[in-house]
């Protein structure tokens, strides 16, 4: 776990992440910590977090099967019609706002501030990306980094998250 003070964001705690989206969507969502240094091997979303002068501080990545599950869940699409999108070489308009937000959400878990944390605030979110320049050496970092395995109850499936900190 990295030192925390004003000048870093807050490596979220798996448990922390479990349980915002818990209640987000109002049902049991279950997070665990992969091997170490495992990753989402094909980015689907990418969530950028910056700090007051733009500077690029946390990440979240998305494989295709979490970025359907959390599109589908937070406004109770029916877990059939999010299926049928995975398909798609991009995530349908409806399911896309639905994960953006998401991640929206998830920048208070970056911005702890009983702990000095930096505040963050969501900058993009790009579907499929291209990892490349600072996106990829915080990707690729060894340290301060958090990959999980998560599964959204009521047949919304799941898949790999990714968070780092720099």
């Amino acid at each position: 776990m990295p030192t925390v003070g004003f000048d870093i964001p807050l490596l979220p705690r798996l448990d922390d992440v479990e349980r915002l989206l818990v209640s987000l969507f109002g049902r049991e969502v279950t997070a665990k910590r992969l091997p170490q240094l495992t990753a989402v091997e094909e980015p689907w979303l990418l969530a950028d977090y910056r700090d007051g002068e733009g500077k690029l501080r946390a990440i979240a990545v998305c494989d295709k099967g979490l970025a359907l599950g959390i599109g589908g869940a937070l406004s109770l699409i029916p877990p059939a019609v999010v299926k049928e999108s995975a398909g798609e070489s991009s995530l349908p308009e409806n399911l896309f706002l639905n994960a953006y937000e998401v991640l929206n959400v998830m920048t208070g878990l970056f911005n702890d501030h009983r702990h000095g944390a930096l505040h963050v605030r969501l900058g993009e979110v790009v579907q499929t990306p291209n990892l490349e320049g600072e996106v990829k050496l915080l990707f690729e970092q060894k340290d301060n980094r958090v990959d999980a395995g998560l599964e959204i109850a009521g047949g919304y499936g799941g898949g790999k998250l990714s968070l780092r900190v720099v």
